[in-house]
């Protein structure tokens, strides 16, 4: 019979949930292993083994989590083969991680709502076989949006039923991504730039739910083309530019349609530029203009706020019956504060001018 040893009986923590918020963190293992001062090796061990119960204070600490988190499971719901990420090539493989982490805990987020509270059923459209444009033009023209602007992005998406999230900070490189959680479409989006940029990041995610929901996700390049086409077609409806600027239009024109559909003036230039409005020289032109006035990089006189969601402002509203705080949800999920908050937009955000 086997003698069990006092080791044996110790109380372990949840490895993966270690694993989880070190991810979450975008800390490697190396210096996870400093920071709690083991050895690499001992570090490998405890991964195979389990972490021992006292280091969950200094685990915890290390990790910026709840020392709940560490002891509880947390359920790993998004698909990494169905991922889309938008970000850069030089987006480091531990800032995907952290973002595929961040995205993980949203869903228990997205979970309590919707168990807790009567939110809009899925209203989505599988369009995997029609062009970029076509499928924008579709899902404008069922959305009943005509050659209006797009309203708050985050809530159009909401109101048909699919989530929006946001992700902290640590994911630097990603600027979004979606995945679906089960049977519930998902975007994460960042707000590390523009209001403007905020907005097309999240009609490009709702391009690869329509367009992409049957096909694997990851580095897609030709994928990526096509969410860009569709996010574009679908904020700067082709039609609204020709029933609304003239045939050449200058640049105080262009200021005063991106102003109105609430999009980025570079992105207005490129989208005429597609639809043949502007001839390539033309195109080079306005581009150039745009970059010494500064929207290279940025979008002057721009947008004055990040897009909030509807739904998290009546279900964290002091008003609302059923009203809990967000250090009361963190409590009650086990989840660390500033997810969050950045999940439901509830930072202090920058401000445009």
């Amino acid at each position: 019979m086997m003698t069990l040893t006092s080791s044996s009986l110790e109380t372990r923590l949840e490895t993966a949930s270690v694993e989880q918020a070190r991810c979450l963190r975008a800390i490697g293992k190396t210096s996870l292993a400093r920071e709690i001062s083991v050895t690499p090796h001992t570090y490998t061990r405890y991964l195979n083994e389990g972490f021992p119960s006292d280091l969950q204070e200094t685990l915890s600490r290390a990790l910026t989590v709840p020392p709940e988190f560490l002891s509880a499971s947390h359920p790993q719901v998004l698909e990494r083969s169905n991922i889309n990420f938008l970000a850069g090539r030089k987006a480091q493989a531990a800032h995907r991680e952290s973002a595929i982490a961040n995205g993980n805990l949203l869903t228990q987020i997205d979970s309590w709502i919707r168990k807790k509270y009567t939110v809009p059923t899925l209203d989505w459209m599988g369009l995997s076989n029609e062009t970029p444009k076509l499928a924008a033009q579709l899902l404008r023209q069922a959305w009943g949006l005509g050659t209006n602007p797009a309203p708050n992005m985050v809530q159009l998406c909401e109101s048909r039923g699919i989530s929006v999230y946001g992700l902290t900070n640590v994911a630097k490189d990603v600027d979004a991504f979606s995945a679906w959680a089960g049977a519930q479409p998902v975007i994460f989006s960042s707000r590390q730039k523009t209001p403007e940029r905020s907005r097309f990041d999240i009609a490009h995610e709702l391009g690869h739910l329509v367009l992409h929901h049957n096909s694997v996700g990851g580095d897609n390049p030709q994928q990526e083309k096509e969410a860009d086409a569709f996010a574009s077609e679908f904020l700067i409806a082709e039609a609204a530019l020709k029933a609304y600027l003239p045939k050449l239009p200058n640049l105080t024109e262009i200021f005063a349609f991106k102003a109105t559909y609430r999009v980025s003036a570079m992105a207005t230039v490129v989208s005429l530029h597609l639809a043949g409005i502007l001839s390539d020289a033309t195109y080079k032109r306005r581009c150039a203009a745009l970059n010494q006035r500064g929207y290279k990089d940025g979008e002057p006189n721009g947008l004055p706020h990040f897009e909030r969601s509807r739904i998290f402002d009546q279900v964290f509203d002091k008003h609302n019956p059923k009203f809990q705080s967000r250090k009361d949800l963190a409590k009650q999920l086990g989840l660390p504060h500033d997810v969050i908050d950045f999940g439901i937009f509830a930072t202090n955000l920058a401000i445009f001018g």
